[in-house]
């Protein structure tokens, strides 16, 4: 039996999509109801609806990308950080043995 390993990262992205599905899912089949006026000056309540699931789902998505994406540029400068040090290291060794063998033919002469 074979068990297929899922990234750290991909599990909150799956999660949003079957949210995002099971909103469309449930907006599709809900029929829309009006409010039966009791009469003429009755108002409606002021409270705002709250918004469908999908677009809840939707802004989830979203955030999940923007946080992978600033996940991402993190690591590419960290990436780029590392290289250049390991830049730095290499050639300040490179400078210090061509120091040394100019040392070294300077007293030979």
């Amino acid at each position: 039996m074979c068990v297929k390993r899922v990234p750290a990262l991909s599990r909150p992205i799956t999660i949003a999509i079957r949210l995002l599905a099971r909103s469309l899912l449930r907006a599709s089949l809900q029929k829309h109801e009006e409010l039966p006026l009791q009469g003429p000056g009755v108002s409606v309540s002021n409270r705002r609806p709250s918004p469908p699931l999908a677009v809840i789902a939707i802004i989830a998505i979203i955030a999940i990308i923007a946080i992978i994406a600033i996940i991402a540029i993190i690591a590419i400068i960290a990436i780029i950080a590392i290289i250049v040090i390991i830049v730095i290291i290499v050639a300040y060794r490179l400078a210090e043995h061509d120091d040394h063998d100019d040392e070294d033919t300077a007293e030979s002469d």
